[in-house]
């Protein structure tokens, strides 16, 4: 009985074994459950908040919060899915397909890029729809979109802007960033865009010949398009011209010479040079933007005037401008102008200047002044302190030496008691330097002064009778 009884415990706990089993396999399986919802909650969340934050980074917040504003300033009750309002200025245009505009907001300065969909209701300042090919970069417009997808509602040219269009000489004053049109004065920055022919071009590089548009709100520009642009003329063979100067439509510009390429607008202009030695001459230039274009002044008609030349050397050889002249009847024909002037004659000083023809009829007296060439030579006599003249003119004593003109020399020394020594020479370079005169004593006899009476010999001083007197008749008669 023991035994059957052991048998029928075993039994029922061999039977109990299982369904414990199944009671621990249950509860490991409601685990794993929990904890797989759990980790599914917890990616799910993760993954929302990386797409959140992955939003936000590639869609920006909307640049001006807030209800849109009317021109007035008052604010506009909102319809529809368009919550937000922005004055912006277009500074791109994508016309692939979503077509889209980027702009950049005047108050903060932040740029967005909004999408231009079907239903974008486009319309220009005055409230009138127009096609969205008239929307342009550099406008300022006023923009009504919907914050989260970026579909812009209403797209309108903005009557808070003002505009200036196809104005010249602008002065900009890059140094202190202001603009002045007329008497009207405003600011730019470094946002400020300029477009030369759609493509952005420096403020720098603006020429007061250049034709501007600019759009601006209160006292800031906010965008310059170049309508025309300049270019440059550069004259060449210019330098014969007198006061030269050139009209290019209602600009002036003076000297020719030696100066650099004009600036002036591009297109076709009329090139007007006007000189104070030439007939005007006209021509007609195709300037091109940023170019420089020639013009050649070599065939300009110079007036001429006549020269006439009085020279005290006969055949004296004339030289104008370094070219040997032939004068006719003393006259020769120039063009106006400055000429150089060289008159050479052997023995005489050359004559040189320079003179300006600038009238029909110039006279110049020329008076040649001979050339001085001088040789220094030696006069020594025996005895010495004789008085030397040259040509005339008392030098000195001897010995001494003498300066004297080449050429024909008359030489004369002189002392008290001796002859006058003349020497006649022919100086040039090749002719003796000194010269020695040995002067002769004069031979002249010893007279007895005319106070004394004279030694008579012995016997001689006796007294004689004076001559007889005879009539005066008496030789009358005789003869």
């Amino acid at each position: 009985m023991a035994d059957r009884s052991e048998r029928t415990n075993d039994r029922k706990h061999n039977n109990a074994s299982p369904n414990r089993n199944k009671r621990k396999g249950r509860k490991r399986n409601k685990g794993f459950v929990i904890f797989f919802v759990i980790t599914m909650i917890i990616g799910i969340f993760v993954c929302v908040t990386l797409f959140v934050l992955a939003y936000r980074t590639m869609v920006p917040p909307s640049i001006i919060g807030g209800p849109p504003l009317r021109e007035d300033n008052e604010v506009i009750e909102m319809t529809g899915e368009y919550n937000e309002h922005v004055l912006g200025m277009i500074v791109a245009i994508s016309n692939d397909e979503p077509q889209a505009i980027t702009i950049i907001a005047l108050e903060s300065g932040l740029t967005d890029r909004l999408n231009v969909t079907e239903t974008t209701n486009v319309q220009n300042r005055y409230g009138s729809n127009v096609d969205f090919r008239e929307i342009s970069v550099g406008q300022i417009v006023d923009i009504d979109f919907d914050a989260y997808t970026r579909n812009i509602g209403i797209l309108s040219q903005s009557g808070r802007a003002w505009e200036q269009n196809n104005r010249s000489n602008v002065d900009i004053d890059i140094a202190a960033s202001t603009i002045a049109i007329g008497n009207q004065v405003y600011t730019f920055s470094n946002r400020t865009l300029v477009l030369n022919r759609g493509e952005s071009f420096s403020i720098n590089m603006i020429n007061p010949d250049d034709t501007l548009s600019l759009v601006g709100y209160d006292n800031k520009v906010w965008s310059i398009r170049i309508d025309t642009g300049h270019g440059f003329i550069r004259f060449i063979n210019a330098d014969r011209v007198v006061n030269g100067t050139v009209a290019v439509g209602s600009s002036v510009f003076t000297g020719l010479e030696g100066d650099g390429p004009v600036s002036v607008p591009e297109g076709l202009q009329r090139v007007i040079v006007e000189g104070h030695n030439i007939e005007t001459f006209f021509i007609d230039v195709e300037v091109r933007q940023g170019e420089t274009a020639l013009v050649d002044l070599r065939d300009l008609v110079f007036r001429q005037g006549t020269l006439q030349l009085i020279i005290n050397e006969p055949g004296a050889s004339v030289f104008i401008n370094g070219e040997a002249i032939t004068l006719d009847y003393d006259l020769v024909e120039l063009d106006y102008g400055t000429h150089h002037l060289r008159v050479v004659s052997h023995g005489f000083v050359t004559y040189e200047r320079e003179i300006e023809l600038t009238q029909l009829f110039v006279r110049i007296d020329i008076n040649l002044e001979r050339d001085v060439v001088l040789a220094r030579i030696m006069i020594e006599t025996f005895p010495a302190e004789a008085q030397i003249f040259v040509d005339g003119v008392l030098i000195g004593l001897s010995p001494t030496p003498i300066d004297v003109e080449y050429g024909n020399r008359h030489i004369l020394a002189q002392r008290t008691g001796f002859e006058d020594w003349n020497l006649h020479l022919f100086v040039d370079e090749h002719s003796p330097r000194q010269y020695f005169l040995h002067l002769i004593e004069q031979n002249i006899p010893v007279l007895p002064p005319l106070d004394e009476d004279p030694v008579l010999p012995p016997g001689d001083n006796l007294p004689q009778d004076p001559a007889p007197e005879i009539p005066l008749d008496e030789l009358q008669e005789d003869h």
